[in-house]
């Protein structure tokens, strides 16, 4: 049955893509008021869903000030990529090593329909929604099949950090074309349940990405 999402749930997607997308500006001080109007529903669920996203990291609510984007720091990205790789890499290796199981035949399944749809899209204009979307459902299905929620709800958090800074930078067509070459080095290694390839698969492709991540700070 489907359950409708609270005004909460709903002030908070409506928010973080607000953040993700750039659509906030970090210097800009904002109110809850502001943000209520917008959406046309009560402040409550708006406050709510403010007080998550700064446990999250992405905002700072100021007392008696308002809401600003929280900037992140270059050290601030090389841990979140240390730590995706330190949880990316686990997943990889533990598919890859369950080579040959029912289990891992749907994996591999799974991300080839993956690279599938990102090689169609390779080269088309104005679809960075769905590469977004495509690429974080290749990084989720790998992530799933470990059965670790915790691990999963890291990685959708420490995307999001990323995505918001350099978004444009990691979805310009040659960085597209690039990620899809190392996503087929990752599928590789695990098809081929090479424990050791997956993990530095997963490394060089994360260490590439914050290359460019770096590059938007020079």
């Amino acid at each position: 049955m489907f359950v409708k999402p609270t005004f909460k749930e709903q002030a908070y997607e409506y928010l973080l893509k607000q953040i993700i997308n750039n659509q906030l500006e970090p210097s800009k001080v904002y109110s809850e008021r502001h943000f209520a109007e917008i959406m046309g529903i009560s402040r409550t669920p708006v406050r709510e869903a403010l007080l998550q996203l700064q446990k999250e990291g992405y905002i700072v609510i100021q007392s008696n000030k308002g809401i600003k984007v929280r900037d992140i720091s270059q050290s601030e990205i090389v841990e979140i990529i240390q730590m995706r790789t330190a949880i990316e890499g686990f997943c990889a290796v533990y598919a890859a090593q369950k080579a040959k199981t029912p289990d891992w035949q749907d994996l591999c399944g799974e991300l080839e329909c993956f690279l599938a749809a990102e090689g169609v899209m390779l080269g088309k204009e104005g679809i960075q929604e769905e590469l977004i979307k495509n690429d974080l459902g290749f990084h989720i299905a790998i992530i799933e099949f470990c059965g670790n929620s915790k691990m999963k709800e890291a990685i959708v958090n420490l995307r999001n950090q990323i995505n918001r800074i350099g978004i444009k930078s990691l979805y310009k067509e040659e960085r597209i074309k690039q990620t899809h070459k190392e996503h087929l080095r990752i599928y590789e290694a695990i098809k081929s349940g090479n424990a050791k390839k997956a993990y530095l698969s997963i490394k060089n492709h994360l260490e590439g990405c914050e290359e460019v991540l770096k590059y938007k700070y020079n």
